[in-house]
């Protein structure tokens, strides 16, 4: 079985390398507001809010998981 470097599948993840590396972890990414709500929405965390709040199921442990391919 060929073992396929993260570096060469993930290629697409090059062009935002330098954002990723920026993330502080902050959560504002799930503070968003919902504008198309009636009165809005704030606090918008979809996948927080239709899952069971795993980490790794919003955008703070997607960076954590993507960080540590490099």
């Amino acid at each position: 079985m060929v073992e396929i470097k993260a570096e060469e599948k993930y290629v697409h993840l090059k062009k935002v390398k330098d954002a990723i590396l920026q993330c502080i972890s902050c959560g504002d990414c799930r503070e968003a507001t919902d504008y198309t709500m009636d009165p809005p929405k704030w606090g918008v965390c979809v996948a927080r809010e239709h899952t069971s709040g795993f980490e790794p199921f919003f955008g703070r442990g997607k960076m954590q998981i993507i960080r540590s391919i490099w």
